[in-house]
């Protein structure tokens, strides 16, 4: 019951840091407000400046990804969808919509419960948020032949790389941590 607690002490002051950094967001990340992409990259700006505040507090770990970031705390892992990179608004704009497409995707995957993916616990619809249980990744990359067993599944094909960290044991088998693509 404590984990809940705390939990959702974490999404109180996310929300709330996130409306005081609102408009810092608009601002800084959004210079011409007239823009539809750039006042949400903004508005998702200051969300994303509130989790990394509150990761300082509560979260155990943050690892970022090319598209996402993943937030470890207690049993759960919490994906959402990053912008950071090089260049301007559109290329931040690119790299948020591939994030929240990655997480979408993992959604639908885990909602037909195939074999060999870590499900999602929950999700939103838009792919803001996605909610799945921790586990610890395997540190090497598997072998060709065994990377293209693992994949290949008969009438379906994880959609994963080879590489490590993208794997894991969960409950006696091993699974695919990051399938969205």
């Amino acid at each position: 019951m404590r984990q809940w607690r705390r939990w959702a002490a974490v999404v109180g002051w996310v929300l709330v840091i996130a409306v005081m950094f609102l408009p810092l967001g608009r601002t800084v990340f959004s210079p011409r407000t007239d823009h539809f992409c750039e006042v949400v990259v903004g508005a998702f700006a200051a969300v994303r400046v509130a989790f990394n505040l509150a990761a300082l507090f509560y979260f155990e770990r943050v690892t970022e990804g090319i598209t996402r970031t993943v937030y470890l705390f207690a049993d759960y892992a919490v994906k959402v969808p990053s912008f950071r990179g090089k260049g301007g608004v559109s290329r931040r704009w690119t790299i948020f919509l591939a994030g929240l497409q990655a997480n979408m995707q993992e959604r639908e995957w885990s909602k037909a419960n195939y074999a060999g993916l870590l499900p999602v616990l929950l999700a939103d619809p838009l792919g803001f948020v996605l909610v799945m249980p921790r586990v610890d990744p395997l540190p090497d990359e598997l072998p060709e032949d065994e990377f293209e067993k693992f994949c290949d599944r008969g009438d379906y094909h994880i959609p994963t790389e080879n590489k490590p960290g993208h794997f894991a044991m969960w409950k006696g088998e091993m699974v695919a941590l990051d399938y969205g693509s």
